[in-house]
This record gives C-alpha cells, structure tokens and sequence, in this order.
C-alpha cells in the first residue's frame, strides 16, 4: 500500500507479507520461509525508498503470515495508522508515533439518496505541488481503508487550494484553507448548483 505516514507529502510504502506455501519452511535452500516481516519503506523525495522496517516499532518485528493492509487514523491524531490482517491469527493495529509534518483530512460527505462517496477523488495544492486522493472500496485483500482522504503537507503552513470531484463530475472549490484539521466537505443536494 502506498500512503504517507510521516506527512511528508510524499507516498511510502508498507508491505504486508507471508509465502503462500506452508511446504517452503521444508526446503531452506530456498531461502524462504512461510512466516516473514512485513515492511516499511519511506520514500526519500527522489523516487527511491528506503527500507525503515528495522527502525519502526516492534509491529514490523513480528514475523506472521500477513495478506492485507488496512491505513486510517484511527486515534485521530493526524497520521495514517495500519491495521495488518493476518493468516489464522488475529490482526494487529500498529499505532503510528513517529515524528511528522503537517496534514489536512478530508471527509466527503454526500447527501442520503444522492449517490455513493465512492469514487470521490480530491486534489491539493500546496505551492506547486498538487496531491491526489481518492475514495476506494479497498486497495488490498480483506481490508478496507478509512474512507476519509488524508493529505501529508510536509512543512507546509497552509492548503492555497482543495478541489474535491464527486461521482456526478460536479466539483467543489476551497481555498487557503488551515493545515491540521479534519476537514468535513459536503456535495450539494442533487439540483442545487
């Protein structure tokens, strides 16, 4: 899964894994072993991550046979929390404390009967950066990610932008709009305009 855990405003990548065959633990020369890590990479701003698996928390110490992710903020504090689901054993919850910059939360919100918040897709602009996110049923197996878009903003002080498209292709516009804060947007009423 690609999100931004340390608010950057860049995309890292964590990595649920677990071989798919019992029978590998049978032939260590193949080098695999049925039970493995899961990772953490960071992205370095260049295109390129960097492996932080050893330096983050003893969730990623753990060697299980995990086959889906799950990210959402779940304690509301700002930053992108991972649920791990794990082969016959419970999940774990893996609480992100590590240092990190600025955020926005977006939580489209559509009226009862006007169609599905799936497939809103929202943009920032932050400088010349744009950021996009959008709202997905689930991005890996068993697991569905908070449906609220969250934007790391690295140092940036505030958003000079926010468009958010609903499924309809009517658009909402926002502009210079303070940094951390959960941010509630509503799509008008079918009709209004």
């Amino acid at each position: 899964m690609l999100a931004d855990f340390d608010n950057d405003a860049d995309l890292d990548l964590a990595i649920a894994n677990g071989h798919i065959y019992p029978q590998v633990n049978h032939h260590p020369e193949l080098g695999f072993t049925y039970r493995q890590r899961n990772l953490l990479m960071a992205n370095d701003g260049n295109g390129r991550f960097v492996d932080l698996t050893e330096r983050a928390g003893p969730g990623f110490a753990l060697e299980q046979v995990s086959r889906g992710l799950a990210a959402g903020d779940y304690d509301n504090d700002g930053d992108l929390d991972l649920l791990v689901i794990n082969l016959d054993e419970a999940p774990n919850l893996l609480r992100n404390d590590s240092p990190r910059g600025n955020w926005l939360t977006i939580i489209a919100e559509i009226p009862p009967g006007d169609g599905p918040v799936l497939g809103t897709r929202a943009w920032i602009q932050i400088g010349d950066q744009k950021l996009y996110r959008d709202v997905a049923s689930s991005d890996s197996y068993v697991s569905s990610h908070d449906p609220r878009m969250h934007f790391g903003l690295g140092k940036a002080e505030k958003v000079d932008r926010l468009t958010v498209r609903w499924f309809d292709g009517s658009e909402t516009r926002l502009e210079d709009i303070q940094v951390n804060q959960f941010l509630r947007i509503r799509k008008e009423p079918v009709g209004i305009r």
